[in-house]
């Protein structure tokens, strides 16, 4: 969240916010839903919220975001949304760079064989490290540019205000090698973009 609004703490980090706007005010989960979408109230959306581990309650009654809970732990219709929405955006993304469109669309990867088991967590845990760091750096500049968007309300922004991007990670590991499954490929892929 952007902290101008005051919903980050000092590093960054989500705030526990007060689940009612009688309590916390500006600065409430209930204010933040209503910030987000005027069409829904802020109970249902903590509820299903609660239901998918996304946040929980303190002691307080103050919402506290699991920040690492950007896949749903339960539910399969949103796992299934997840799932449909990446497969769908990757495979159009490659699509783009086979067709040799320009501007190509980023795509990289990194892969390598060889590895131990402990080789492998160490590199699941850095690469989640420096993953959801990212992940937060673009996401927390997508609300700014959407808030910037939403206060400009002339009629060329808005008619410009139709696009979406989506932006990914995912960590694979497999006993199966890589010459196993391709034997002209060895070490890094780093696709064109």
């Amino acid at each position: 969240m952007d902290q101008r609004y005051g919903f980050l703490d000092a590093e960054g980090k989500p705030k526990p916010l007060p689940r009612l706007a009688r309590i916390g005010g500006n600065v409430s989960f209930e204010c933040l839903v209503a910030r987000i979408s005027k069409d829904i109230r802020a109970r249902p959306v903590l509820d299903e919220w609660l239901r998918l581990g996304v946040v929980r309650i303190n002691e307080n009654d103050c919402v506290c975001l699991n920040v690492e809970a950007f896949i749903p732990s339960v539910g399969f219709e949103e796992k299934l949304f997840f799932f449909q929405q990446n497969i769908h955006d990757h495979i159009a993304a490659t699509t783009h760079n086979l067709m040799n469109i320009s501007p190509p669309m980023l795509e990289r990867c990194v892969y390598y064989d060889g590895l131990t088991p402990a080789a492998i967590d160490e590199l699941k845990v850095l690469a989640e490290e420096q993953g959801m760091s990212v992940l937060k750096a673009v996401n927390a500049r997508a609300i700014e540019l959407l808030a910037e968007s939403e206060s400009q309300t002339t009629a060329s922004t808005m008619a410009n205000a139709d696009r979406r991007f989506t932006f990914a990670l995912y960590f694979y590991h497999s006993k199966e090698s890589l010459e196993t499954r391709n034997p002209a490929s060895h070490a890094e892929n780093a696709s064109q973009d």
